[in-house]
C-alpha cells in the first residue's frame, strides 16, 4: 500500500523574512504605485508585442488613434516607458499608453459599459 503523499507545511511571509533577513517592504497586492505595476505594464508589453527585426510592434491588427493628454500624463507615461524593458527593446511611451487603457478597460466590466453607454454605440 502506498505512503499518503504528506503537504509541505505552510510558511507565513513574516517568519521566511525574518530567516532570511529580509524586511517589509511596504507593497500591498493591488499597489498601483508599486513596482508590481511596471512588471503587470511589461507583461501585458510581452503578450502583445512582436518583431521581426526592428522595433517591436503590436500583433494586433488595431488601427493607430489619436489621444489627447495632458503633460503631466505625458511625462508620467515617458517615465514608466523608460523602465519598462521587452527583452532588449524599451517600449515606446505609446505602447506603453496603449497597454495602459487596455489595463484600465479590463477593470470596468463590459455589462456595465453597455449598460451605461447603450449597446451599439457609434461615437
Amino acid at each position: 500500500m502506498a505512503k499518503p503523499i504528506e503537504k509541505p507545511p505552510t510558511l507565513a511571509a513574516a517568519d521566511v523574512m525574518t530567516a532570511l533577513g529580509g524586511r517589509p517592504l511596504g507593497i500591498n497586492p493591488g499597489d498601483d504605485k508599486a513596482p508590481v505595476a511596471l512588471l503587470t505594464i511589461r507583461d501585458a508589453l510581452m503578450r502583445r508585442l512582436r518583431t521581426t527585426g526592428g522595433r517591436p510592434a503590436f500583433s494586433e491588427d488595431g488601427s493607430r488613434q489619436r489621444v489627447q493628454v495632458s503633460a503631466e500624463d505625458w511625462q508620467s507615461i515617458v517615465d514608466i516607458a523608460s523602465h519598462v524593458a521587452v527583452g532588449r527593446h524599451k517600449a515606446s511611451p505609446a505602447q506603453v499608453a496603449s497597454v495602459l487603457i487596455r489595463l484600465a478597460l479590463e477593470r470596468i466590466p463590459q455589462s456595465e459599459i453597455s449598460a451605461s453607454v447603450g449597446v451599439g454605440s457609434e461615437d
